[in-house]
């Protein structure tokens, strides 16, 4: 009986951990997604981009307006890994934190309503996906893993140099 009640505890404190994440949905502030568990303070942490990229992607930022969408999912390991990244290369790098939002959605990637009109556009996919926007208009996307490495992808992007992710279509 001991053993069924450790089991069924068990159970429960995996099953909250995974509703926690879960409830993560629709736009989250910077300050939230810092909070919301131990895979972003470690990803964030552990990562250690080279000086002259951060300076090649500084350098390679418009001065145009531009703006960033990160659609993620908290429950997904590829935006585990990809979001606490994006975010440290954006503070280090002098992108203040409205020329970025956080959205997060569920495990069946349902926009937030406040984008659903937006869905032929944005075509969520996958996640994370980053839609780098230039003047109002989405110039390109990252989607779920990077093709060299997240901040040479990133330069790419913003350099508008052809970049493709691995599920483009034309």
């Amino acid at each position: 009986m001991k053993q069924l009640f450790i089991i069924v505890m068990g159970m429960l404190s995996f099953s909250s951990i995974g509703q926690e994440k879960e409830r993560l949905t629709g736009k989250v502030r910077p300050d939230k997604i810092e909070q919301s568990g131990e895979w972003y303070r470690k990803n964030y942490e552990g990562y250690k981009p080279k000086k002259s990229k951060l300076d090649s992607f500084q350098e390679a930022l418009p001065q145009d307006e531009i703006h960033f969408e990160i659609f993620f999912g908290a429950w997904c390991p590829d935006s585990q890994r990809e979001v606490p990244r994006i975010i440290k290369i954006f503070n280090m790098t002098g992108i203040s934190k409205d020329q970025y939002d956080l959205i997060a959605v569920n495990r069946f990637k349902d926009l937030p309503e406040a984008y659903r009109n937006r869905a032929d556009e944005i075509k969520l996919d996958r996640v994370p996906t980053l839609i780098y926007y230039k003047d109002g208009k989405a110039v390109n996307r990252f989607v779920e893993f990077a093709q060299i490495d997240l901040l040479s992808d990133l330069i790419k992007i913003v350099k508008e140099e052809g970049y493709k992710n691995s599920y483009y279509k034309e």
